[in-house]
């Protein structure tokens, strides 16, 4: 698990690149992502296990 150490990016394709690009999460688990899969206190962002 990576923490986040700076404010994320404004916008919805800076996100979108830097869980990609910096913390290595494929683009299918991005859009599967819920807001129930971020922790803006603790500075986190749960990756579910693939399905299948």
């Amino acid at each position: 698990m990576r923490r986040v150490e700076s404010s994320p990016p404004s916008s919805g394709a800076g996100v979108y690149f830097a869980l990609g690009f910096f913390a290595g999460v494929r683009t299918a688990e991005i859009m599967r992502m819920e807001w129930a899969d971020v922790n803006m206190d603790e500075g986190y962002v749960r990756v579910a296990l693939p399905k299948g």
